[in-house]
């Protein structure tokens, strides 16, 4: 399985999080849009002002009809590899 890395936010202070002050994540979930450019699920975790965090679940069951060859999943490989190394420059 394929698990983006993903920059942790620096820690906060023990009295800082003992007060609450600090952001939820967003959970970004990619599915068929790898992309990063106008991307619109993006671009509204980012006007959350808040730690996105990316995620990408292959679940065979949800494949259409045709089960997935090797070529796709080469090709899928490929993408989210060069998506992680676009979401880390991003960091």
């Amino acid at each position: 399985m394929f698990m983006p890395k993903v920059r942790l936010p620096q820690q906060k202070s023990c009295q800082k999080i003992m007060n609450n002050d600090f952001r939820s994540p967003v959970i970004l979930w990619f599915r068929r849009d790898l992309r990063l450019a106008d991307n619109p699920a993006l671009c509204f975790a980012c006007e959350q002002n808040q730690p996105i965090v990316p995620v990408y679940i292959w679940s065979p069951e949800e494949d259409d009809v045709w089960q997935i060859g090797e070529a796709s999943r080469w090709w899928l490989h490929q993408s989210l590899e060069k998506l992680n190394k676009s979401i880390s420059g991003l960091a």
